[in-house]
């Protein structure tokens, strides 16, 4: 029951919001992870990270809401929705681009961690994945039902 509530909990317009807002770290800590090849970050490096977080944050999440990417809740993925996620992360890297270098001339800050494809791939397939709708779920509805929801995306909110 409680497993259940939580998994609501991330379909909702909140709990895909605070998912993303998690995934902002993982994505910037992990650019820079793979950019010294899987070993350890130097200390140097890991401190101007840890130092630019918020700011990578603020900017990416606010790209996110500016795109109107929590507007409803992605129950079922369209392309526009892709569109507007790939504009997010288009336009949230640019800014953070621009904003680290104002701040830090770019010192200590790999250019690798700029196109932060790791960040489309963390954050794009985690939700996709989570939005799919399941190909054999019963819900007491006909399969031309649950056929016709997953062509037009439209289902009740419960």
């Amino acid at each position: 029951m409680k497993i259940a509530r939580s998994v609501t909990r991330l379909h909702s317009r909140s709990g895909a919001f605070a998912r993303d807002l998690l995934m902002i770290p993982v994505a910037w800590l992990g650019a820079f992870w793979l950019r010294f090849n899987l070993d350890s970050i130097p200390a140097g490096f890991l401190d101007q990270a840890l130092r630019l977080l918020p700011v990578i944050v603020v900017i990416q999440s606010a790209a996110f809401l500016y795109f109107g990417l929590y507007r409803g809740v992605w129950r079922f993925a369209s392309l526009p929705d892709l569109v507007r996620v790939l504009q997010a992360f288009a336009v949230g890297t640019v800014v953070c681009a621009f904003a680290t270098f104002l701040l830090t001339r770019l010192a200590l800050v790999p250019r690798a961690s700029f196109p932060r494809l790791l960040q489309c791939a963390v954050q794009g397939a985690i939700p996709w994945r989570v939005r799919i709708p399941p190909g054999n779920r019963r819900s007491g509805r006909s399969r031309s039902e649950r056929s016709m929801e997953a062509t037009t995306g439209t289902e009740a909110l419960r």
